[in-house]
């Protein structure tokens, strides 16, 4: 970020800048950045904030070192300035956090092509020294409309990203009152507390005793819809889909069956498959991964559901228009899933067997 285009905003033109810069990244540090936001809210300038987080940023550190993940940094950063243009003043927070503002806008419509646009190019157009494709997640907050403190926007700015964060990452979040005004940002402890929860929930779905093993699923499979914020999940048979459920806005209003035998190969013994990217797939199964590019298919899980020898299929779960950040609560809540549905299958077929 250049002097000569912050002199353009007023702010800046009485600020010492020669300490205001991140020394790695070249954007705006956290203490000039929060200063400037103080002044836009105190001179009732209406805003977009927007609080960045890199998904996933400490595998880069551990896979590739700390030079490398510096370098990622750098280049984010650089492609952040550059991308949300000459309006867009851009702030490190820490780590691998980055804040922006643009200033006189606060409309939904306008706010979500920008960071649809942003999301779009930055995967697109900015080449980094690393293998996977790089990620982020976006909260963004407008003035004054959802806060007039800084308190007040950086807090449900945070909401809104949390909820990125929970929704699978690689996505944006505008903050709205009524959807993410109750979150609790205490984030650690409520993502563990909540996915215990739909585990046990799974649980107790599936082994209600008062219902047949067939509506159990199907309960089991539209309570993972509400909660897993997936566009499409189901058991894949071994001849065709059964229980499948479509999200009212996913692209793809008709998931197709995938043979079996190319769950299996992809699956291996693990009997576990999750693909962030659909190329993933084609060393492990190129008809699995053809099929994926028919149905348009980008994001991948399954867990095979079986118990000791006795195989039934697969839950199958699926993302089209974006790429899914599988998380490992993600991946264990689905494998629990697939256990709990071959348990309750076994039990039913064995039942009389076990109770003599």
């Amino acid at each position: 970020m250049n002097i000569e285009k912050l002199a353009k905003h007023d702010f800046f033109r009485n600020q010492n800048l020669e300490y205001g810069f991140d020394k790695l990244t070249k954007v705006l540090n956290r203490d000039l950045f929060f200063s400037y936001v103080e002044y836009l809210i105190k001179q009732g300038i209406k805003f977009e904030f927007s609080i960045v987080d890199i998904d996933n940023f400490k595998d880069i550190n551990d896979t590739y070192g700390h030079l490398i993940g510096d370098r990622v940094l750098e280049i984010f950063a650089k492609s952040l300035c550059e991308i949300l243009g000459e309006n867009a003043i851009v702030g490190r927070f820490g780590g691998d956090e980055f804040m922006f503002v643009i200033e006189d806008i606060d409309e939904y419509d306008k706010i979500w092509q920008i960071s649809h646009d942003l999301n779009i190019k930055s995967r697109k157009e900015i080449k980094y020294p690393i293998k996977e494709q790089l990620t982020f997640t976006c909260g963004i907050t407008r003035h004054p409309l959802d806060g007039t403190s800084f308190e007040e926007l950086f807090e449900k700015t945070d909401k809104a990203l949390y909820r990125g964060k929970t929704k699978g990452r690689n996505c944006f979040i505008i903050y709205l009152p009524e959807k993410h005004d109750k979150i609790d940002i205490n984030k650690s402890r409520l993502i563990d507390k909540a996915y215990v929860e739909i585990n046990e929930a799974i649980f107790d779905i599936i082994f209600n005793d008062k219902i047949d093993a067939a509506t159990s699923i199907e309960n089991a499979i539209k309570y993972m819809m509400s909660c897993m914020n997936v566009e499409h999940i189901c058991i894949e048979g071994k001849n065709q889909m059964q229980f499948s459920l479509v999200h009212k806005l996913s692209p793809i209003k008709e998931f197709k069956h995938i043979p079996i035998d190319s769950l299996n190969e992809a699956a291996g013994s693990h009997g576990l498959l999750y693909a962030t990217q659909r190329s993933v797939t084609k060393s492990l199964s190129e008809s699995l991964f053809y099929n994926l590019i028919e149905q348009g298919i980008s994001s991948f899980l399954i867990a095979r559901i079986q118990i000791y020898n006795k195989f039934y299929g697969y839950v199958r779960c699926e993302m089209a228009s974006i790429v899914r950040i599988w998380q490992l609560q993600d991946i264990d809540v689905i494998s629990n899933l697939a256990r709990c549905i071959a348990m309750r299958l076994y039990y039913d077929e064995n039942h009389d067997k076990i109770i003599k």
